[in-house]
């Protein structure tokens, strides 16, 4: 059998990541999920290394039915809590957004940066995100900010996970 990727580095990229969620978060609470089964032992690996207070979840999901693939659908009901995390609110128009307040790329307060043009850019390395989708409109970012679903119920905001949304 031809391996791949060695156990060294395997190690060595569990390491660099847990250093850069370490610098980035700081002793702040992290929640981590750990999507579909495989990722389990990766997912083990990595809380060991990480010296803050965590939350571990697992998403359960499944694109099979029988022998026939299908759509992915997601057990929204395994998604962890949100409550207690940071989020950046804003109305735009007659719509209210919500955005992770940390920005993913390194973890600046989206609540000071600025906003312009349906985008708010992150104070500290002016990564840009699209308040609709979280999309990045200009790094150094280069994945989504993470977004949540809203609803507005009389005096009250509402809001959950938009990846807990029923596939």
């Amino acid at each position: 059998m031809k391996i791949l990727v060695s156990a060294a580095q395997i190690q060595a990229s569990v390491e660099s990541l847990a250093a850069q969620i370490q610098e980035r978060e700081g002793n702040r609470p992290l929640t981590v999920i750990a999507i579909m089964t495989g990722s389990i032992v990766f997912l083990a690996d990595l809380i060991r290394k990480l010296e803050m207070p965590l939350r571990v979840g697992v998403v359960q999901t499944s694109s099979y039915r029988g022998t026939a693939r299908g759509p992915l659908a997601i057990n929204a009901g395994m998604m962890p809590d949100i409550a207690g995390r940071d989020v950046l609110l804003v109305r735009q128009g007659g719509a209210v957004r919500a955005l992770a307040d940390r920005c993913n790329h390194r973890g600046g307060p989206l609540h000071r940066g600025a906003l312009e043009d349906g985008c708010v850019t992150c104070p500290w390395h002016a990564s840009r995100f699209r308040l609709e989708d979280g999309s990045v409109d200009r790094g150094p970012a280069t994945s989504p900010q993470p977004t949540y679903d809203v609803r507005v119920a009389g005096d009250r905001i509402e809001i959950r996970s938009a990846a807990s949304r029923p596939a």
